[in-house]
């Protein structure tokens, strides 16, 4: 009998929670092709193209919990009955083996609605700290897996990471940038909520930061860069296809504290300058960057800091020998078959449920 599996895709502003869940149904399709294999997610319409290749998409109106003085608490009672009832009708429908849940808004419906139909849950949290909605999903789950490791009944995956990023090439990266092999490279990254800060500060120390490296530069989008007109600066909102490209061309990342981020960073051996991103969901990058660092896997900066950037890049660059350690103790630190590993736990659960 063939089973169906129910991906809950949470975006929320973000594609953090949709490239995992990618990568790890790629991975269970790959151990039993049999499996059906279908997507609940946000309105978002760029959620929705992406995972319309991977299998059949289903939107629901999730609302995001509200924080603060926010409009949000008027229609947040308004709106979460209304995603529970979509998410009671999808699951009734199609009556799926498993749920697996990365979180977000949209998994809290859809997997209180799977508790209630005794449908099991699996969960990934991928940071160090969970948020507020895995906490709520964590006590309706079947199992629970990890990235960094929070004890308890938690199983230690990893992270899982997008399989295309190990296909970069230096050359092509050149080619895109138009730099040369003389000079060291930086890859400057902000993600979605926390790249202003990252941009005024490589704008500030352009100067200095430009005669010591060549600089590749992803504002965020609708986000501007340093204004300057240099062949060593190349800047762009964001790249999808370059990627690859950039990562395998960039001799240092300056990044916020993600896990997603960091475990593509540990995935390619990639040294880091990682500026967490303060007072955000349970502080959870300040605590994922303090984990690092402890284990020497990361050199780390405050952003109230940010004035010592120069400094920091320039004491980075120099030492080789530094970058290298930095690069192995992060691929060291993060399972790098995480998806394999959920996927198996997957079909592990689906084995329980047939």
């Amino acid at each position: 009998m063939t089973k169906l599996f129910h991906i809950v895709c949470t975006g929320g502003g973000s594609m953090g929670h949709i490239f995992p869940a990618v990568a790890v149904m790629q991975e269970v399709k790959k151990l039993r092709p049999d499996v059906r294999i279908s997507f609940i997610t946000s309105t978002r319409k760029e959620e929705q193209e992406l995972l319309q290749q991977e299998g059949a998409v289903h939107a629901i109106h999730a609302p995001k919990s509200p924080r603060g003085l926010s409009l949000r608490w008027i229609l947040f009672p308004l709106l979460f009955p209304v995603a529970i009832c979509e998410s009671f009708f999808l699951l009734l429908r199609d009556r799926p083996s498993v749920i697996f849940s990365k979180g977000g808004f949209v998994s809290v419906p859809v997997c209180l609605a799977a508790w209630v139909l005794r449908i099991p849950l699996v969960l990934h949290e991928s940071d160090s700290v969970m948020g507020m909605g895995n906490r709520f999903i964590a006590q309706l789950a079947t199992v629970i897996c990890t990235g960094f490791p929070l004890g308890g009944r938690a199983i230690r995956t990893g992270n899982p990471v997008r399989p295309f990023i190990a296909h970069g090439s230096r050359e092509e990266g050149k080619r895109i940038t138009g730099f040369s092999e003389d000079r060291p490279v930086i890859l400057v990254t902000g993600g979605s909520q926390g790249a202003k800060a990252i941009n005024e500060a490589i704008a500030f120390h352009s100067a200095s930061l430009l005669r010591m490296a060549d600089i590749m530069h992803l504002t965020g989008e609708g986000k501007s860069g340093a204004s300057v007109m240099d062949p060593h600066y190349w800047v762009k909102p964001y790249v999808t296809n370059e990627l690859p490209h950039l990562y395998a061309l960039a001799d240092l990342v300056i990044t916020r504290a993600g896990a997603g981020s960091l475990s593509e960073l540990a995935f390619l051996s990639k040294p880091a300058l990682v500026i967490p991103l303060e007072g955000v969901a349970h502080n959870h990058q300040v605590k994922n960057a303090e984990i690092l660092e402890q284990s020497g896997a990361i050199a780390a900066l405050p952003q109230s800091s940010l004035s010592t950037l120069s400094t920091h890049v320039q004491q980075l660059i120099s030492d080789g020998a530094r970058l290298e350690q930095l690069g192995e103790r992060l691929h060291a630190i993060f399972p790098q078959d995480a998806a394999v590993r959920i996927a198996k736990v997957l079909l592990d659960t689906l084995k329980t449920a047939e």
